[in-house]
């Protein structure tokens, strides 16, 4: 019986991991439907390399020359771009198959939570109060001393007159 609790636990467990990765790829990503067919789609041929057709040959013109052309083609696009896209697809593809696997649907996904917004982190611990005049003015020992403590230790007090505990 406890073999078969943990069992079920730890499917659980996996199915919650991949429904987050699941949650935020289907977030960044709104592909084409070409890119995500996984591959079942129509592919080019792979004979050999694209030949570009030959240009002819101009005359040179005595005017000013012009810059390289601003359109984006397929050889100016970064190719760590074009890897992250191509991983992200492949990561798209994965979590398609694997919500195949165990039969999950998007609606039992947003049921169990996976597309709700992350809790906000919590909030930064209020640092200890280490001084405190009988006004109730506070110093925590860090940074600049305050004005209240500057004044008193410059009148003959001291620091440690005014430590707490």
């Amino acid at each position: 019986m406890q073999a078969a609790l943990a069992a079920a636990r730890g499917r659980a467990e996996r199915a919650e991991a991949e429904a987050a990765l699941a949650r935020q790829l289907l977030a960044e990503l709104r592909l084409a439907p070409r890119e995500r067919d996984c591959g079942v789609g129509r592919r080019r041929k792979t004979g050999g390399a694209r030949r570009r057709p030959r240009r002819k040959h101009r005359a040179k013109s005595r005017g000013r020359r012009r810059g390289p052309a601003t359109r984006m083609t397929a050889a100016t696009v970064p190719i760590a771009a074009m890897t992250t896209k191509t991983e992200r697809a492949e990561a798209i593809c994965w979590i398609q198959a694997q919500m195949a696997d165990y039969g999950l649907t998007m609606e039992e996904l947003g049921a169990a939570g996976c597309f709700d917004p992350p809790p906000p982190p919590p909030s930064p611990a209020a640092a200890p109060v280490c001084y405190r005049n009988a006004e109730g003015l506070t110093w925590d020992g860090q940074g600049e001393m305050p004005s209240w403590l500057k004044r008193a230790v410059n009148a003959g007090q001291s620091v440690e007159f005014f430590r707490v505990g």
